[in-house]
């Protein structure tokens, strides 16, 4: 479902994204922000700067929105995609983690993509604790925290995929990719024997489809595929734009649990998405057995 959210009035935005109403009392934050000082928040500041207007909550503690959970920050706008007077908060140095996209890479990007472009943000200084303001907002719509953010309806992930085509208007000119294979850096989440798989696939006829390619080419490649296979990671978020109902084999370390994206599959009803269990080390790193590849291959 939607992550509902909730309107207060004449609240105060501070440092990481904390809310305190006009008592000074938390009421909302990231859940990984423990001991909120409030007085330190109102007596050590850069001031306070008054925010008239309704605005809707799309701020990070960590300045940055994880790539793979993207879809899950983006769907708060769909409730007000009608509603012209509601703006967005967000940090102002907003940025995905797959920075190496360059513009791609930034919040105000795909945002555009969903109607909010400059005119209808305001970007807010939060990142020094001290130097930073607090501000005071008129009206601001707060995401349920509780809702989960991975299950997301057909109806949410379609308005979604269609968002983002129309923003990013791909080619339609095939790629000539039909079987993929996605590495991921070894430090973390990596395949210990890469090297291997990467020659084993690709004398089988897979593309290597490597960190350096924009947006555009990624929707691209994943609309074409008929076989994907890969490490578990953020790359599979693009399974939202498959259409050749693609047989995919995510490898899962045993000590990670994640459905993130085959639930995306399994409610599009795009892909045969696998989960292949894999034991893991403390990295979650894995090892994947040829001979397990051969029947997809």
């Amino acid at each position: 479902m939607i992550k509902k959210t909730k309107l207060v009035h004449d609240v105060y935005v501070g440092h990481n994204g904390v809310v305190f109403d006009k008592n000074r009392e938390v009421i909302f934050c990231d859940p990984r922000l423990k001991d909120i000082n409030a007085e330190s928040y109102f007596e050590n500041n850069a001031g306070i700067i008054p925010v008239g207007g309704e605005w809707l909550y799309m701020l990070s503690i960590w300045n940055l929105h994880v790539w793979g959970h993207l879809k899950e920050d983006l769907v708060r706008l769909k409730p007000f995609q009608d509603n012209h007077n509601v703006k967005i908060l967000r940090n102002r140095s907003h940025f995905t983690s797959w920075k190496h996209l360059g513009k791609e890479g930034s919040l105000l990007h795909h945002l555009s993509c969903f109607g909010y472009g400059h005119a209808r943000q305001m970007l807010l200084n939060l990142t020094t604790p001290g130097a930073s303001p607090l501000y005071r907002v008129e009206q601001l719509h707060l995401p349920d925290v509780n809702t989960p953010s991975t299950h997301l309806t057909a109806e949410e992930l379609t308005w979604l995929r269609d968002n983002w085509i129309d923003g990013i208007r791909p080619s339609n000119e095939p790629t000539g990719h039909d079987r993929v294979y996605i590495p991921r850096p070894l430090e973390r989440r990596g395949v210990l024997n890469d090297d291997q798989v990467r020659e084993y696939l690709t004398k089988h006829g897979f593309y290597i489809l490597e960190g350096n390619i924009n947006f555009e080419q990624q929707i691209r490649i994943f609309r074409d595929a008929t076989t994907i296979i890969g490490p578990h990671g953020a790359a599979f978020h693009n399974v939202l734009f498959c259409e050749n109902y693609p047989t995919i084999v995510e490898f899962m370390p045993h000590n990670r649990s994640v459905d993130l994206f085959s639930r995306t599959s399994k409610t599009l009803r795009s892909a045969n998405h696998i989960i292949k269990k894999t034991p893991g080390d403390s990295k979650h790193r894995i090892t994947i057995d040829i001979n397990e590849l051969s029947a997809f291959v």
